[in-house]
């Protein structure tokens, strides 16, 4: 049933948005204010974060979470 999957979408979202956040948190990704949008395994990162590193290990942690596809990292760097 179509209706079905795109009933079932914007929870399937919010799922991977959390396994997103949970990733980070463990992989200790530290910022301020940072947004984690999901869709059809979509993520978009934005944000700030405390160092350069910081950016690429997030995309890095997203990246490895099951069902994401691809990643947009737009996380910059505290100055």
């Amino acid at each position: 049933n179509p209706d079905g999957r795109f009933a079932q979408e914007p929870a399937a979202n919010h799922a991977l948005a959390e396994a997103v956040a949970s990733r980070l948190r463990a992989a200790r990704i530290a910022g301020g204010d940072i947004q984690i949008e999901t869709r059809g395994g979509r993520v978009l990162l934005t944000g700030r974060v405390y160092a350069a590193a910081d950016v690429a290990r997030a995309g890095d942690a997203a990246s490895r979470v099951g069902g994401v596809v691809q990643v947009e990292n737009r996380l910059a760097v505290i100055t």
